[in-house]
This record gives structure tokens, C-alpha cells and sequence, in this order.
């Protein structure tokens, strides 16, 4: 009698939390879908993550991703949606079941009576013309783990579209820098036409482009001897150090994913805080991933995962993602 009537009182408190039954049940159903691929309501039908390949549309090449189907026959109860109501709420299994027909009770009251009934971020259920429960997904569905990193591919003929509308501009010279130009070309011609002699007793007198000493200064004199006596020092260059080429870490645990990026480096500034040093967050693609650690083998990241889940209890749900090597 003293446990029937604790449950009872743990029930009734249950009942007048703030948050409505039906929204928590629904939030569970979401995460059921995301970690079981599949999520049966009692009474109403099942919700099932459906793979679809990669698609080429006039937008690009769309990656493989998943979506949401209902199947109305699935509507056996296997006990998963009031078990995970019972551990989250902690609350006995009879009194979580009891919650979850109540909803669906209410649920389907909705339907008969021309209603819809909104399953969270999934989409929601309708009767057609033929009294069928109808499943209408939502515009955008919530990002599931097996779709992370994937993103769409646009064609390169939009890129050399663009290239091929650059204009390009040739500038002439005027008739004044033409004259410029043709007077310098014809000086040129005659120096190489029509060189200055240059003899052994007249050397220090020619200064022109032929004459050897006009490289140093006015009023310095060097001998021929001495010019063939100059020796310029050897100058030795260090051969560039060749660094040994690090193998690339692109398998990733990820422990987390947040779609808020100050929150991403928050968690990842605790993982560090904990000796976790390598802790970073990836560069955002529809959200922030938090790796604990890389490795550039895939063997030795699967083996860091699953001792990493056994003796973490807080890592449980972490799992591999691999970057494509560039």
C-alpha cells in the first residue's frame, strides 16, 4: 500500500510539471529516432529513418542522407518509448505506459475529430479521405549523426560560366610614348651597328657602353691585371632542411555536436580543463563538432573510441567521423 500510494504521489507531481506530457514523450521520440534509427507509438504507427542515395539536380549533386517514413502497421508496443519515459521522469513502468496511452488516447481523439497532431521537429499526423493516419514531414528535419560532414557538391560550369564574362581591357600608348619608344629602339641599333674603337693606349680615354672600366666609380684606376686578380669570395648556401612529411590525422572521435558555437568552445575549453589537450572544435558544417582526439590510422581511432566508451561512462555515445585527406 506504501508503494502504491508513493507512486501515485510521484505521479501527480509528475503530472503538474510545467512542461506538457505530450511535448516530453514527443522529445523522446526524437531522440529514439536518432540513436535507433526507428521509434514505435503505441496505438499510432512507427517512425523509421530511411536512406536515400545521392541525386543530381539542377542545384548540384546532393549528398546520400536520410529520411523520416511512418509506417501505421508498425503499431505493436515494444516497450522502448515508456522505458526511456520511466528513466528520464523516474517513475515506475505501469505509471510511464499509463502516461504514454493517455497521450496517444488524446492524440487520436485529435485526428477523429479533423485535427492535426505536430510530432515535434518530425511533422505531423493526419486522416485522409479514407480515415488513414497520413504522415506530412516537416520542411527541415533535424540533422542526424549518419549525415554529418556531407554537404552538396555544385557543378565546376558555373564557376567557368563565370570566368568566361570577364572582360578584358588592352590599353594602347599614345602617339607621344610611340615616339618615345621607336627613338630609343633606333639609339640601340646604332651602338650595336656602330661600336666606339677601343684601343690599348687610348683605354682610359673612352667611357662608353664597350669600355670595361665604366663599371667603377670616376676617378679610380685599375689596371687590367689587377681586374684579372680580383677574386670574388664563394658564397655557400645552406641546402634547405627537408622536413619529414607528418601523416595526416583526418579520423576524428567526436564526443559532441552543438549548434551554437560559443557553447562548442566552452565544452571544448572543459575537455581540456580535464587534460584532454588535443580537444577542438572542426570547422562548422550545419554544426560544430568536438573532437577529444585525431589519429591518422583508422585502426588505432576505433580502438581509442571503444576504450574511451567503456571506461567513460559521459563518452558512451561518441563515435568516428573521417575528413577526406586533400
Amino acid at each position: 500500500m506504501l508503494k502504491t500510494f508513493l507512486e501515485k504521489q510521484k505521479s501527480k507531481s509528475f503530472y503538474c510539471s510545467t512542461f506538457a506530457i505530450m511535448e516530453k514523450i514527443i522529445h523522446h521520440i526524437e531522440n529514439l529516432l536518432i540513436r535507433n534509427d526507428f521509434v514505435i507509438i503505441p496505438g499510432l504507427g512507427g517512425f523509421v529513418l530511411q536512406e536515400q542515395p545521392a541525386q543530381i539536380t539542377s542545384q548540384g549533386i546532393l549528398p546520400p542522407h536520410h529520411t523520416v517514413g511512418f509506417n501505421v502497421r508498425m503499431d505493436n508496443n515494444d516497450g522502448l518509448l515508456a522505458t526511456e519515459l520511466l528513466r528520464a521522469e523516474k517513475i515506475s513502468y505501469r505509471s510511464a505506459m499509463a502516461l504514454v496511452n493517455t497521450e496517444i488516447t488524446k492524440a487520436k481523439q485529435t485526428l477523429y475529430a479533423g485535427g492535426c497532431v505536430k510530432i515535434g521537429r518530425l511533422g505531423t499526423l493526419k486522416l485522409d479521405a479514407e480515415k488513414q493516419i497520413v504522415y506530412i514531414p516537416a520542411a527541415t528535419l533535424p540533422v542526424f549523426p549518419c549525415d554529418f560532414g556531407l554537404y552538396t557538391l555544385h557543378p565546376v560550369r558555373s564557376a567557368m560560366q563565370k570566368k568566361a564574362t570577364k572582360t578584358i581591357t588592352i590599353s594602347l600608348p599614345t602617339t607621344r610614348h610611340m615616339l618615345r619608344y621607336a627613338a630609343s629602339i633606333l639609339i640601340i641599333i646604332s651602338v650595336l651597328l656602330f661600336p666606339s674603337p677601343i684601343g690599348d693606349s687610348e683605354l682610359p680615354d673612352f667611357a662608353g657602353i664597350n669600355n670595361p672600366l665604366a663599371l667603377f666609380e670616376s676617378g679610380t684606376t685599375v689596371s687590367q691585371q689587377n681586374v684579372e686578380e680580383v677574386v670574388l669570395p664563394e658564397t655557400t648556401e645552406s641546402a634547405p632542411k627537408i622536413q619529414p612529411e607528418q601523416p595526416t590525422k583526418n579520423y576524428h572521435i567526436v564526443v559532441s555536436c552543438l549548434s551554437n558555437r560559443t557553447s562548442a568552445d566552452r565544452f571544448c575549453e572543459l575537455l581540456q580543463a580535464k587534460h584532454y589537450d588535443n580537444a577542438r572544435v572542426l570547422p562548422s558544417i550545419r554544426t560544430n563538432r568536438i573532437v577529444i582526439e585525431s589519429f591518422s590510422s583508422r585502426d588505432i581511432a576505433v580502438l581509442y573510441l571503444n576504450e574511451l566508451r567503456e571506461k567513460h561512462a559521459e563518452f558512451k555515445d561518441a563515435w568516428l567521423y573521417h575528413t577526406p585527406s586533400h
